[in-house]
């Protein structure tokens, strides 16, 4: 396939989260997150600027296409929604590197 540029890209990846499990061990869950890819300079300025991931994350991870199952059903796409998935460690991780993953052309094998 020829290549076609594209300016603001977005896709859809698998994000798989190791939720710790009781006693001890993960469980892996897996949900799908839409990010927007963007080019090395601004993510390097954001990572920069922002001193976390958090700043990052409200740029790049910008939509839930098969929403979230919460514990008291399924919770809608939004701004908050992805904000409260980021805040938890492991969900943060788990987001972080499928948005890597995707930017440099790594594929995850389960």
């Amino acid at each position: 396939m020829k290549y076609k540029f594209v300016d603001r890209l977005e896709v859809i990846r698998d994000v798989r989260v190791r939720v710790p499990a009781e006693g001890s061990g993960f469980d892996v869950q897996t949900f799908r997150a839409r990010f927007r890819m963007m080019d090395t300079e601004a993510a390097r300025a954001l990572e920069e600027a922002a001193g976390d991931d958090f700043a990052l994350l409200n740029e790049v991870f910008v939509g839930l296409p098969d929403g979230i199952e919460g514990e008291n059903g399924m919770m809608e796409d939004s701004a908050e929604t992805r904000q409260m998935l980021a805040r938890v460690p492991y969900v943060r991780l788990a987001l972080i590197q499928a948005f890597t993953d995707a930017q440099m052309g790594i594929e995850r094998k389960n």
